[in-house]
């Protein structure tokens, strides 16, 4: 049987209510807005690492850490589902800017890590503020990542970070780890599929 052509931007679409098997259709959007999945962030407070749960059936996850601070330097790290093994590979470049707009900086690359390295301050009165984004974090498989973070208390340094995550699980949780307890900041967890 033939179908009649449908309406601009339609798309032809499987139906097996409709006599043919197939019908015109909008459509579907390719993903949904971002949602806030701690609700009004976790306080980074009273403890050396900080554990945002629950996070689980998530194509994408996004980590947003506001103004870490701790009574020394801070120092951050970045592991999924607590996990201290050698399964983070990743590769970036750190940079500084002073005064006179001199740009300094190095590249490196790590295989095996135990973690993001997130960023850090150059005392203990800086704080360090950032974002991750996760592809494929509801998989079984190689889990993708992009890091930038800023620090010491002129922002006047960043870290950018690009690799993957090799485990089969899926990521269910995410913890900022510091060399010391964090007296300052929130983070926040956004999931979108």
């Amino acid at each position: 049987s033939r179908l009649a052509v449908g309406s601009n931007d339609h798309v032809l679409t499987a139906d097996s209510s409709t006599s043919t098997g197939l019908k015109l259709a909008s459509a579907s959007s390719p993903a949904q807005s971002f949602t806030l999945l701690n609700a009004g962030g976790t306080a980074l407070t009273g403890a050396s690492t900080i554990t945002v749960s629950s996070l689980s059936g998530y194509y994408y996850l996004y980590v947003r850490v506001v103004g870490a601070g701790s009574s020394s330097t801070p120092s951050l790290t970045l592991r999924f589902n607590s996990d201290s093994g050698s399964n983070y590979s990743a590769a970036g470049y750190w940079m500084g800017w002073g005064s006179s707009n001199t740009v300094t900086g190095n590249a490196s690359s790590n295989d095996a890590t135990t973690g993001i390295t997130f960023g850090q301050g150059a005392s203990s009165s800086d704080v360090v503020n950032g974002r991750v984004f996760i592809q494929a974090a509801n998989s079984t498989g190689v889990k993708t990542f992009q890091s930038w973070a800023t620090g010491a208390s002129s922002g006047n340094e960043g870290w950018f970070r690009f690799g993957h995550y090799a485990r089969s699980s899926v990521i269910s949780s995410v913890s900022l780890v510091n060399g010391s307890t964090f007296n300052a900041g929130t983070i926040y967890v956004y999931g979108a599929n």
